[in-house]
């Protein structure tokens, strides 16, 4: 039979001190692991800031000058093969005198580029414009005035001889017809002389052009009827003759009539838009 013996832990032995450990000096390897981590990581970041905040020693950079004189010189004797025949220009112009023909330029000249204008200018420049345009338009009118006035101020024509004085016989044989010869024939000159006038001194007309001949006129108003024919449907061209000292004849191609002078000036706007050169007429 068995025994049970009670084991107490006080009755074991203690153990050799030899064979303990400290623990503090873990702790105190672990804190100077720490410390020494830290200090080399913050002397990394203050050597990197130190070393890009360091002035540089010169001013700028190095600006490397050319020397004086030439770059490349012929040199008196530059050696090699002689070619032969080198003074015969076979590919040159037979005649010195001839010049090269000039390519011909279909493109337009390119866009000249300019500065913005400021308000002050912009408005100076249309003021003077303005002005220009004004001194160039009564130009034109004190040129054409003539011209409009001829048909007005021509002087009708006598009526024939026979119409007013027929021949003694005539007068003989046939005296009533004479008569009324000479009643009709001055009624029918007086109505084609007052025509013109109520055309071209009671009405305003439009300016559109000012070429060189008569022919050319009256093809340019061809074409702009033809290509325009919603605003010059219903005008009449009239081509007038002027001679201007040191320039010449022209004949200026007028079309109307118009009813007065702002319904001239809205087909002269409108003639604008459309690239036509356009200016109002007074009667």
């Amino acid at each position: 039979m068995s025994e049970t013996i009670d084991v107490n832990p006080g009755d074991r032995p203690p153990k050799p001190e030899g064979t303990q450990k400290p623990v503090w000096g873990r702790r105190v390897l672990t804190v100077l692991v720490a410390l020494a981590a830290v200090g080399g990581f913050t002397a990394v970041v203050i050597y990197s800031y130190d070393s890009g905040n360091v002035p540089s020693a010169g001013t700028g950079a190095p600006v490397i000058t050319a020397q004086k004189g030439p770059t490349k010189i012929r040199p008196k004797d530059p050696g090699g093969m002689a070619v032969p025949d080198r003074d015969k220009q076979v590919y040159g112009r037979l005649n010195a005198a001839e010049k090269p023909a000039q390519a011909e330029r279909l493109l337009p000249p390119p866009e000249i580029v300019m500065n913005k204008p400021s308000a002050e200018s912009s408005a100076k420049q249309m003021a003077a414009m303005t002005e220009r345009e004004m001194e160039k338009a009564a130009k034109r009118l004190s040129a054409i005035a003539p011209a409009a006035r001829s048909p007005a101020s021509m002087d009708i024509p006598p009526p024939p001889p026979s119409a007013i004085a027929p021949p003694p016989r005539m007068a003989a044989s046939q005296p009533k017809k004479t008569a009324k010869e000479a009643i009709v024939a001055p009624r029918q000159v007086a109505k084609l002389g007052k025509a013109p006038m109520k055309s071209s001194a009671s009405s305003y007309r439009i300016q559109i052009a000012s070429l060189r001949s008569q022919g050319d006129a009256k093809k340019a108003w061809g074409r702009l009827t033809k290509k325009h024919k919603d605003l010059f449907g219903k005008l009449q061209s009239n081509i007038v003759r002027v001679d201007l000292k040191g320039k010449g004849t022209f004949y200026r191609l007028q079309a109307g009539p118009l009813a007065d002078r702002p319904s001239a000036k809205t087909l002269c706007s409108r003639l604008k838009k459309r690239k036509i050169g356009c200016l109002v007429v007074k009667p």
